[in-house]
């Protein structure tokens, strides 16, 4: 027996819909992934170079007391 099954039911578009909002929810939870991980990275980058700034400032200033005096 011969099953004559149209294509455009409804119930195949709603699984084509649900596969595109969990195609875009994987999409979206991606992106906010790389942009964690990239704010985290721009982070550390930023505190080492504030930590690389104070030291400089701190050695140049201890210098500059142990010249002078």
């Amino acid at each position: 027996m011969i099953l004559d099954i149209p294509l455009d039911q409804p119930e195949t578009h709603r699984y084509e819909e649900r596969a595109d909002q969990i195609e875009l929810v994987v999409v979206v939870v991606a992106l906010a992934s790389v942009s964690i991980v990239v704010v985290v990275v721009v982070v550390v980058v930023v505190v080492v170079v504030v930590v690389v700034v104070v030291v400089v400032v701190v050695v140049v200033v201890v210098f500059v007391v142990v010249v002078v005096r």
